[in-house]
């Protein structure tokens, strides 16, 4: 394990968007798969189809304490619901759970063998101001739509191996050393982007282009997977595609970074456009020499510029209230910058969970006690607030966002209805 935290842990297609095969643009019904955590070299589209279901009783899952249980090389993850006894199922949880998430869902997690995790699938739901981006599988399931895409096996791949004494384990018979971080800090963390904690916007076309960040650039994947040869070089470019994380990200001078997006997507006449491109190297070259680059050379800046991008929670007014992203690393690092939390920031606070860089020597107990006020838990209030503005119900936040629901003529003529 590298002596940072997780750097590869978070947008897992990064390393593989360096294969170009048949290119097919992602649409409303399509959504990207990622097979595996080990050898991720391709990520793939799926033409998951609009089911019908009648809404089931989920158990409600408070997520408080995650247990990291580690045995025969293997991992397994609990959860431990710590709602009062005298609560029932219509009423909120106490004062001592004020802060943790409610979850329509039982978590289903695949392990394999290294250390990170991710959302198995990306499903595409168009947001309420009209544009389609990528929600982990994970979050889709929260709304409990009627007519949902269809889902995958598992919401979230994890793996977790302990390579050189890495990781702490809470039965271990001494305190972690200097160099070892709690395997329970570790396992929490990546949950949180699992839970669709994650950017889009990287460095997707290194070596060909190594100072520009864009996001997702769907219209790369293939239908076909990893293994089948393509059966033409030719891109259509149909746009790049933001997480449903991205939606809130600002630069603190007040942009959007939606915004930037939808500049970035006037390249080759916008993604309506159908523009074609022999191969990757003409793309490339045609998206250098573009007006539209001069964006995502201006992202790339501002990501290894400390406190220049924050995320906007649903109670802030004003970028002054917006949670700092991490942008002071320098040279920007693909999987830790912006898509953690800012490392000066909250380090030394109740929000220590989602910063890039994992405390040594310390278990996460000690964390939290040390860094807590009331009763605050492992997770604290600004990626809480993250996560509610995402979608997550919380008992501060009982009714939050939904995007537009999918409808079944989606799979004929790709037409939405309003939930």
């Amino acid at each position: 394990m590298k002596s940072t935290f997780f750097t590869g842990s978070l947008f897992l297609i990064t390393i593989f968007l360096t294969a170009f095969i048949s290119h097919i643009p992602i649409v409303l019904g399509q959504c990207v798969d990622f097979q595996t955590i080990i050898d991720c070299k391709f990520a793939t589209l799926s033409n998951c189809q609009i089911i019908k279901e009648s809404k089931q009783k989920y158990p409600k899952i408070l997520i408080n304490n995650l247990k990291g249980i580690f045995k025969n090389g293997k991992s397994f993850l609990t959860t431990n619901n710590t709602s009062s006894k005298n609560e029932s199922e219509n009423e909120p949880p106490s004062a001592s759970s004020q802060n943790m998430i409610q979850l329509s869902f039982s978590c289903d997690l695949n392990d394999t063998n290294t250390c990170n995790a991710g959302p198995s699938r990306l499903i595409p739901l168009q947001d309420s101001d009209g544009v389609t981006r990528l929600y982990s599988q994970a979050l889709a399931k929260q709304f409990q739509f009627d007519s949902h895409p269809e889902f995958a096996p598992f919401d979230i791949l994890a793996s977790f191996t302990s390579v050189g004494n890495v990781f702490w384990f809470r039965d271990d018979p001494s305190p972690p050393t200097n160099t070892q971080v709690d395997f329970e800090l570790v396992v929490t963390h990546e949950l949180m982007h699992g839970l669709g904690f994650l950017s889009s916007w990287n460095d997707f076309f290194i070596p060909y282009i190594s100072n520009g960040l864009t996001p997702f650039p769907s219209f790369i994947l293939s239908t076909e997977g990893p293994d089948v040869p393509p059966k033409n070089g030719t891109i259509t470019f149909t746009g790049f595609q933001e997480t449903a994380f991205d939606r809130y990200l600002v630069l603190t001078n007040g942009t959007s970074l939606s915004t930037v997006t939808s500049n970035i997507n006037q390249f080759a006449g916008g993604p309506n456009a159908g523009t074609k491109f022999d191969n990757k190297t003409a793309f490339v070259n045609a998206f250098k020499s573009s007006p539209q680059f001069s964006f995502a050379a201006d992202i790339f800046n501002k990501a290894s510029t400390a406190s220049s991008m924050a995320f906007m929670t649903h109670d802030a007014k004003t970028v002054n209230d917006a949670c700092l992203l991490e942008t002071s690393l320098e040279p920007y690092l693909s999987g830790s910058s912006i898509s953690h939390t800012d490392f000066s920031t909250f380090s030394n606070s109740t929000d220590f969970l989602m910063i890039w860089k994992a405390p040594r020597g310390v278990t996460l107990d000690q964390l939290t006690k040390a860094n807590a006020t009331n009763q605050i838990g492992v997770i604290g209030p600004q990626v809480i607030k993250i996560l509610e503005t995402l979608g997550y119900k919380t008992a501060n936040n009982p009714n939050p966002y939904k995007p537009n629901a999918p409808s079944l003529d989606q799979n004929n003529n790709n037409q939405w209805q309003k939930k």
